[in-house]
């Protein structure tokens, strides 16, 4: 796939996987958007690669409502998503069915 040109919304960009996915994507040639929940590290590394910072909270369904649209406002349509935000539910996350985690 081509990447230049392309947008790329990265949740969970500020570290780790989605930190190394938006080098790799913005290295590739595409805008990336990235959202974090904390907006210290992740605005440092938008305006390293370019992109934009977007700070949500995911596991807050009103703040994901939202969120599509304030990025696809900023940088036009999402032609890939890289869904990597994760969730810390010290409850047992494992033993949870998934639309319970979800819910919290």
């Amino acid at each position: 796939m081509e990447l230049a040109q392309k947008r790329v919304l990265i949740t969970g960009a500020s570290r780790g996987i989605g930190e190394a996915l938006a080098h790799a994507f913005a290295g590739a040639g595409a805008t990336v958007a990235l959202v974090a929940r904390t907006e210290g590290l992740l605005r440092t590394l938008a305006v390293e690669l370019g992109g934009s910072a977007h700070i949500a909270d995911l596991s807050d369904p009103g703040q994901v409502a939202t969120l599509i649209d304030r990025v696809e406002d900023e940088v036009g349509p999402i032609d890939v998503l890289v869904n990597n935000a994760g969730i810390d539910n010290s409850t047992g996350a494992l033993l949870t069915r998934p639309t319970t985690i979800c819910e919290k």
